[in-house]
């Protein structure tokens, strides 16, 4: 029989070299699994979505080609429609960057104080992707009105838009399973009253319904 005895152990001071190399140690850690871990993921993320994109720019030249044009004038619109369809994830990018950083900026001067509850910091960084969004859908409407004629314009806005409710919509649906103010988590932390078992059977029934939900 093992007998477990709550020891309590004096807490290490940061004046101590072994405290403070150990600090430096746990923040090395922290920068090379969640900076530059994450960053390098969602680099691959971002470099893979452009790639995709400008893959796709031929089949767009295709699709628009006019067969009672002459054989010069086809070859002049596809290169022309190719060469945009490739550079408009570029700029998409460029101008979502900018638009990524008036939204950083808006959250950082936000009004917050050491009171501030989680559903207003959820509610700040909420309005400061509704911000970025709405910038990166403007810019979006004028990289196609540059870059295409209006018959092609529109509907490649069209999709860039669905993609930003997409992403907000994902976002908000995340944030509703993994904030403990809301339903999901609150009813796992109740669960947790009566031990670990109820709360590996409520987090089973959670897949459960989603697979249920993903395939019909």
């Amino acid at each position: 029989m093992r007998i477990a005895l709550p020891l309590r152990f004096p807490e290490p001071h940061l004046s101590t070299p072994s405290t403070r190399r150990c600090s430096r140690a746990d923040n090395v850690g922290d920068n090379v699994g969640d900076v530059a871990g994450m960053g390098a993921d969602l680099f691959e993320s971002y470099a893979g979505a452009v790639i995709a994109t400008a893959t796709l720019a031929p089949k767009l030249a295709m699709s628009r080609m006019n067969p009672s044009l002459s054989l010069d004038d086809q070859v002049r619109d596809f290169n022309m429609i190719m060469s945009a369809g490739v550079a408009l994830p570029l700029w998409l990018d460029g101008f979502g960057i900018i638009a990524s950083l008036i939204g950083i900026a808006y959250i950082r001067n936000a009004k917050l104080d050491d009171h501030t509850s989680l559903e207003t910091l959820l509610s700040v960084i909420g309005k400061g992707v509704w911000i970025a969004s709405a910038i990166t859908a403007v810019f979006t409407a004028i990289c196609v009105g540059i870059l295409f004629n209006g018959s092609i314009a529109w509907p490649l806005f069209g999709c860039v838009i669905v993609g930003l409710v997409a992403g907000i919509i994902i976002a908000k649906f995340t944030e509703y399973c993994t904030a403990y103010e809301f339903a999901p988590v609150l009813d796992i932390a109740d669960a947790s009253e009566y031990g670990p078992a109820p709360v590996l059977i409520k987090v089973r029934w959670l897949e459960d319904q989603l697979w249920v939900l993903a395939n019909p």
